[in-house]
């Protein structure tokens, strides 16, 4: 966002590769998409420090190729996530969240609690899913606008949008 508004930004990534949860393929593909769009990246970054220099915002980075400094007006760091599930009630449904908050679901995305499935951020899998839901076997119905007939609506649950990465803009 911060580039289509003009700004140069530089991600710096500690992993080898972006979005280290998701596929290889689609990591690479993001790679390069955002590097079309004319973001820096720095792979296999360890930030040793930042300091403030004059107007600028410098980070000093142990990286495997680049300059050690990367230098910019701004800094957004994000340094992980936390899913937004502590006020849903789910213990009283008896639905098992982990340490950290997200839902504990198995390979179907089901929960512990017969016909409960959590997608999405939620369940600490889907990174990029920007809509979580908890749908249920009994789903509400209601009419829509769109075409005759109802459609299916699954109660939507608030979530967390924080990217893995640093970016100097």
């Amino acid at each position: 966002m911060y580039r289509r508004f003009g700004s140069e930004v530089t991600i710096i990534e500690m992993a080898p590769r972006l979005v280290p949860h998701e596929n290889e393929d689609v990591s690479a593909a993001i790679k390069d998409i955002v590097e079309r769009e004319g973001v820096s990246i720095r792979l296999d970054a360890e930030c040793i420090s930042l300091a403030k220099r004059g107007d600028d915002i410098v980070a000093r980075v142990d990286c495997t190729a680049g300059v050690p400094e990367v230098a910019g007006s701004h800094l957004l760091l994000a340094v992980g996530r936390r899913p937004n599930t502590d006020d849903l009630g789910l213990d009283k449904a008896g639905v098992r969240c982990d340490e950290c908050g997200y839902i504990v679901v198995d390979d179907q995305l089901q929960t512990n609690v017969p016909g409960i499935w959590a997608l999405g951020d939620c369940n600490g899998r889907g990174a990029f899913t920007q809509r979580t839901t908890i749908s249920t076997s009994s789903p509400r119905i209601c009419s829509t606008a769109i075409g005759a007939g109802s459609a299916t609506v699954l109660p939507p649950m608030r979530c967390t949008r924080t990217r893995h990465w640093a970016a100097s803009a």
